[in-house]
């Protein structure tokens, strides 16, 4: 049996059966709190790998292999804190949106927002900034989808997203955020046995870590130093958008509203970090042992850097394992775009629509529905046009997340003295450099100097702007059940 159809036949199962557990909860979904939050049923064994499964997405597939192909070990020593990054959520907030989702009815983050500082204006911005930036995480998860497919599948990139996201879209729109979550733990468990048989074959296929550092020594000296080839601007605000943006995660923070109890937060976050490294692994070994087979003359150079993993696994990889991994790449890639095409529609009916524009609706499941189908198609158009690299259209949402959302929930739900001057004023700035100037950058009209990601200034002037007009600014009393909330210790597992 060939290598294609091999492929094939593995993607269509894994396709087959995400759309079977999506159509299976469609009976399910009697009222917004069941489509949007899993009827607050999640376990922790559920939780801890869906939020790993959210967070390694298309770009740990195929975003994370063309900046590691680009970059050499400077992606790797940036990625690094990734794992790490990954237990700042579930420190910071699980227990107190889950107790948030009970005590102010909380739904999604601008809902909890609106709670702390219950001001309009305040909780519009978030709005915005939530959307802004799900648009444009869920568009890298397409174009990476249209990538593969057109690989898998041998359809052009166009055809390739538009088939992608219909299939992603029936069992999303069906089976809401219970469909999403087990189709969830189905995709995880895959990418998991996908990335670690990958990453071990990569390693003897090559001859080792010593074969790849000569290899890639060879092609280019600084690919192999602490930065690599990695603009130094882009490293610093590399880390800096992932540690910031890690307190705006919008694959954990909804998640933590649908949490079954307090005592699922004593295993969960340490799931979450663990699975994270496994399929993380694949991100930079698939990368540098193409590039030791390139300098060997047994691999061709790679015009686009995005094709690196689909490129090793067509040419070099066993047949089972080949299909095994493009089913994990699709898992991956399926997994985050169900995840925020539900968030996304959450935010346009529960924030926009219901906290904003005051709307009533007789039949909310089937609005939540149609909100869904709007997403995607917006973000449908966007990655049929957009230019950037996956990894880059991922890397700018964490930053407008970060900077409109993450500084106002960390302080507001940490610091008393938190003003909603202050996160007003934080929000507005943030989402201005995030969003202005990603969208300079990503139509070349202006771009910062020394590879600097817009969404690591946006972060960084959030944070110190929240906390700087708090200060000067007076606050106002909260309930008192808000005020026990913030006044609740650090540790997420602490009951």
């Amino acid at each position: 049996m060939s290598k294609q159809l091999v492929i094939v036949i593995l993607s269509v199962l894994y396709i087959g059966i995400s759309l079977i557990v999506g159509i299976w909860f469609t009976r399910r979904q009697k009222n917004m709190g069941e489509y949007f939050l899993a009827g607050k049923s999640a376990g922790p064994l559920v939780l801890g790998i869906a939020t790993a499964a959210g967070l390694m997405s298309g770009w740990s597939f195929i975003g994370s292999p063309g900046m590691a192909y680009q970059y050499g070990f400077g992606y790797l020593t940036a990625f690094a804190f990734i794992p790490f990054s990954s237990l700042i959520p579930w420190f910071l907030f699980a227990r107190k949106f889950r107790i948030l989702a009970d005590s102010h009815n909380c739904m999604t983050v601008p809902d909890v927002i609106s709670a702390r500082f219950n001001n309009r204006t305040l909780t519009l911005l978030c709005s915005i900034g939530t959307l802004f930036g799900l648009i444009a995480y869920t568009c890298a998860q397409f174009m990476a989808l249209g990538y593969l497919l057109s690989v898998i599948f041998g359809l052009s990139y166009e055809v390739a997203v538009l088939v992608g996201v219909a299939i992603i879209g029936v069992y999303t729109v069906a089976g809401g955020q219970r469909g999403v979550l087990w189709t969830n733990v189905i995709q995880g468990t895959l990418m998991v046995l996908a990335s670690a048989g990958v990453f071990f074959f990569a390693w003897i296929y090559i001859g080792g870590p010593g074969a790849a550092y000569s290899g890639m020594k060879s092609i280019d000296p600084q690919l192999v130093t602490f930065i690599g080839k990695c603009p130094v601007g882009w490293w610093i605000s590399y880390i800096i958008v992932s540690l910031l943006g890690a307190t705006a995660y919008m694959s954990f923070l909804p998640r933590f509203f649908m949490i079954r109890d307090m005592k699922s937060l004593r295993s969960a976050p340490v799931l979450t970090p663990i699975l994270t490294i496994i399929m993380g692994m694949l991100g930079w070994s698939v990368p540098f042992a193409y590039l030791t087979l390139q300098s060997q003359g047994l691999a061709p150079i790679i015009s686009e850097a995005d094709e690196v993993m689909p490129s090793f696994l067509m040419m070099f990889t066993p047949n089972m394992l080949a299909g095994l991994l493009m089913a994990g790449a699709l898992a991956a890639i399926m997994s985050t775009a169900a995840v925020y095409m539900n968030i996304g529609a959450a935010t346009i009916v529960n924030d926009l629509g219901v906290r904003h524009l005051n709307l009533k609706f007789k039949n909310p499941v089937a609005v939540a529905r149609w909100a869904t189908v709007f997403f995607t198609v917006v973000v449908l158009l966007l990655s049929l046009t957009a230019t950037e690299f996956v990894m880059m259209m991922g890397v700018a949402a964490m930053g407008v997340w970060a900077s409109t959302v993450g500084a106002v929930i960390t302080f507001g739900l940490y610091w008393k003295g938190t003003t909603k001057e202050g996160a007003i004023a934080g929000a507005s700035i943030g989402l201005f450099f995030s969003i202005v100037l990603a969208l300079m950058s990503m139509y070349e009209i202006y771009k910062l100097p020394y590879g600097i990601i817009p969404g690591g200034v946006g972060a960084l002037l959030s944070f110190l702007t929240v906390f700087v007009v708090s200060l000067y600014t007076k606050k106002k009393p909260m309930d008192e059940k808000m005020e026990g909330i913030v006044a609740m210790p650090l540790i997420a597992w602490r009951l």
